[in-house]
């Protein structure tokens, strides 16, 4: 495996001059259900949300860069000392107060994350850069529910499920 080797590791700066449009990218498709059940861990470094496995209705990733479906088994939440400066990567050397992985899984090849983890195309992992939001800037509902989550285990090791 390329990561396993060494190379295109973590953490990252995307450097946004050098990226190249494919114009035959398509639109990738997101399948989200209205709420979702798990476990909520503060992991130290970050906060991690273990999706339940056994539920019916997931969040869904296909189409886009993906050859397969992918589904959501668990959200990273990187965040830092400082309000500024969170996010494992970086765009243009800017760093983000948060970032977010979407841990996926191929749903079509594997029955879960932990056998999907070490096999070629089971696991897609989708990063999203967060700011806080100040003042009157909308706040997405989902980050709130989350937020509401984190306030319940400041300490490591702590755990709260819903």
């Amino acid at each position: 495996m390329i990561c396993r080797s060494g190379k295109f590791q973590s953490p990252i700066n995307i450097e946004p001059r050098l990226l190249l449009f494919d114009p035959k990218l398509r639109r990738m498709s997101i399948d989200v259900p209205d709420t979702v059940d798990g476990i909520f861990q503060n992991a130290g470094n970050n906060l991690i949300l273990t999706l339940d496995d056994v539920i019916k209705f997931s969040a869904n990733f296909s189409d886009g860069p993906f050859m397969y479906t992918y589904r959501l088994a668990q959200v990273q939440i990187h965040l830092g000392k400082t309000n500024s400066v969170g996010s494992e990567h970086r765009i243009d050397g800017k760093a983000f107060s948060a970032e977010i992985h979407l841990v996926c899984y191929n749903s079509y090849l594997f029955k879960s994350l932990k056998e999907a983890i070490s096999k070629p195309y089971g696991v897609a992992i989708l990063a999203i850069f967060a700011e806080i939001a100040y003042g009157s800037e909308k706040i997405n509902s989902a980050f709130t529910v989350l937020a509401d989550s984190a306030t319940k285990i400041p300490f490591h090791g702590k755990t709260v499920t819903g």
